[in-house]
């Protein structure tokens, strides 16, 4: 079986495989790869494959973003099948945790997914950092990688600037600043874009008043917040909130309309029988 006959032929993203039970066997390059109960796979599906799973078999499939992991200083881009037995107690917890997350999928909001979904892209560089040293990342996305671990912790305080971040990484800021431009990003501006995305979950929750997320989300003034907000978004946060708010309103007469008509459907169904 290849990837087209699993749907895994998309060039923009990557996948990672968790065996949950049985076994998977995969094929690339003349190189028979056998995977028990356990393993965690990292697959690029630029590079041929194929694969066999067993009758009783069963896997976790994850997909990942290309642009998401590249964002983030990850590799997006990789050579052979990246393999894991999840010998590590650090892999063990983040296969768990993705397997964790994939029994939520359907259970929870759009935006706990889009968080989850932030925080599983974050851990990756758990995974690939087990792998073989053929696939090194420079050193200069490794610093990055590095200060986006230290940055989403510290994000949230005002006082946050590229020294702070420098002083946590026990590096110069200007070798920060480098780092970061080698990759074409600022350590600044990556510090505001993650404020604004925490900042356009937050608007989510009517409760919350603009200001308060402002100063949450480690803005120093509501004006600063805004201004930022719509050089990213377009529209201005309490448009956004408010757009937000018909959308959810919109789906929720949608779903009542659909159970409706199933209802009705069913209804009619058993008049004929």
């Amino acid at each position: 079986m290849s990837q087209k006959d699993t749907g895994w032929d998309s060039g923009s993203h990557i996948f990672v495989a968790i065996v949950r039970h049985g076994s998977m066997v995969i094929r690339q390059r003349d190189i028979v790869h056998n995977f028990e109960e356990g393993s965690v796979l990292v697959l690029d599906p630029l590079n041929e494959f194929a694969q066999v799973v067993g009758k009783r078999s069963h896997f976790t499939l994850l997909r990942l973003p290309r642009s998401a992991l590249q964002h983030r200083g990850i590799p997006c881009r990789l050579g052979d099948i990246r393999i894991d037995h999840a010998s590590s107690p650090d892999l063990c917890a983040v296969r768990d945790y993705f397997l964790f997350l994939a029994q939520l999928a359907y259970t929870v909001s759009d935006d706990l997914k889009t968080r989850f979904a932030e925080q599983s892209l974050d851990l990756m560089d758990i995974v690939l950092k087990e792998e073989p040293r053929t696939c090194k990342r420079s050193s200069a996305a490794i610093v990055v990688l590095h200060a986006k671990q230290i940055i989403a912790r510290l994000a949230c305080n005002p006082d946050l600037n590229i020294a702070r971040i420098a002083h946590e990484m026990n590096v110069s800021p200007n070798y920060l600043g480098r780092a970061f431009h080698s990759v074409g990003q600022s350590p600044m501006r990556y510090v505001t874009s993650l404020r604004l995305d925490h900042a356009a979950r937050l608007l989510a929750d009517e409760t919350l008043q603009v200001k308060q997320i402002a100063f949450s989300c480690g803005f120093i003034n509501a004006s600063h917040f805004s201004k930022a907000f719509k050089q990213k978004y377009g529209v201005t946060p309490r448009e956004f909130r408010t757009a937000r708010q018909i959308e959810m309103t919109q789906n929720a007469e949608y779903r009542v309309a659909q159970s409706a008509t199933a209802l009705a459907r069913k209804a009619r169904s058993g008049a004929v029988e």
